[in-house]
């Protein structure tokens, strides 16, 4: 699935952990009240469940990956709120 660099990136959670499988570009994941993470070509990154967190492409990137998450009674993600544009610049200009 290819993702733009920000413009309508969302937290969410997923009941069972999340795998995601990065297959093109630099990009970037948060938990939440952590540092943002760099991620690039080849990389896998698991994710906890019930962890709130966001994934997107880095700045002037597009982003392909494909996420592996099992749902739970019917339910395989809950969407929390838009990350902002405040969130993203410190997000890029600190990732780790």
């Amino acid at each position: 699935m290819p993702f733009l660099h920000h413009p309508n990136l969302s937290s969410h959670t997923k009941p069972n952990a999340l795998i995601i499988l990065i297959w093109h570009a630099l990009s970037l994941v948060q938990e939440w009240g952590q540092c943002a993470k760099a991620i690039a070509l080849g990389d896998v990154v698991w994710i906890p469940p019930e962890v709130k967190h966001w994934h997107g492409a880095a700045s002037n990137e597009t982003m392909t990956h494909v996420a592996i998450a099992e749902g739970q009674n019917g339910k395989s993600v809950t969407w929390m709120e838009k990350v902002t544009d405040t969130q993203y610049a410190d997000a890029v200009s600190g990732q780790k």
